[in-house]
């Protein structure tokens, strides 16, 4: 049995300083947390599956009346703010920050799956289970079409894996130079000495659902493909019932 924990990232008050940030007021920050940390917590307790919350603005204790973090399902883990610097150099790196501290702290399993903490993906788990299955690897990620970017909303790790990964990345990424967490994991991934090259592409798409926090774009849930609908009906209407074990 391969043992996995989900790891949901959180800044429930960014600071005014962050750059590119659409989404500021707390108050709806925090509803979105709440809706989303609530459903992992159902969903993953179906697959006997832990829930940790990193939370880095010093708000953790603002999840607390969350009901799955009052029922023992979630786990509340905060973090140490990110320096004045690293806010400046956008949210990435704070995100950077989070996932690198997280990975020591979850060391002792398989695979940590992370998602953007106001986010959900439908088909989490078959995307999790037939990727493990398909290839076995380090990490599992989504590219962009042209390459330069990854996906980082939603991916796979060993927590070593994602250590590295994240190290390497916190020195990268600079917004105002240009370079977002999914650019300078895209560069980290390509290099052709020394680079991070063992990461798989997901075996099927992950379906999301929730508001990006950079722009206010809201994810729906689908893609205006028959390609992808195909690929994904039958997680996105059974909602993994049927998935294999991981």
């Amino acid at each position: 049995m391969v043992r996995t924990c989900i790891a949901l990232t959180a800044t429930v008050t960014p600071p005014a300083s962050v750059p590119s940030l659409a989404l500021r007021d707390q108050r709806l920050r925090l509803r979105h947390y709440r809706r989303a940390v609530n459903w992992w917590a159902r969903s993953a307790e179906k697959h006997s599956i832990p829930v940790f919350v990193f939370e880095n603005s010093e708000s953790g204790d603002r999840m607390s009346e969350f009901r799955r973090v009052r029922d023992g399902l979630v786990t509340i883990l905060n973090v140490e703010p990110p320096e004045p610097d690293a806010v400046l150099r956008g949210k990435g790196a704070g995100e950077a920050e989070i996932l690198h501290r997280a990975a020591s702290v979850l060391e002792d399993f398989d695979y940590i799956v992370k998602c953007t903490g106001r986010l959900r993906v439908l088909n989490w788990f078959s995307v999790v289970a037939s990727s493990l299955q398909a290839a076995p690897a380090p990490a599992y990620v989504k590219w962009g079409e042209d390459r330069s970017r990854v996906d980082t909303r939603f991916l796979v790790a060993t927590p070593r894996f994602l250590h590295d990964w994240m190290g390497r990345a916190l020195s990268l990424v600079d917004e105002k130079a240009g370079c977002d967490l999914e650019q300078a994991t895209a560069q980290i991934f390509s290099k052709p000495n020394g680079g991070m090259t063992v990461a798989e592409s997901f075996a099927r798409l992950p379906i999301i659902r929730g508001q990006s926090a950079s722009t206010g774009t809201r994810y729906r849930g689908y893609r205006a493909s028959l390609d992808y609908v195909s690929d994904n009906w039958k997680g996105w209407l059974q909602g993994d019932r049927g998935a294999t074990g991981l």
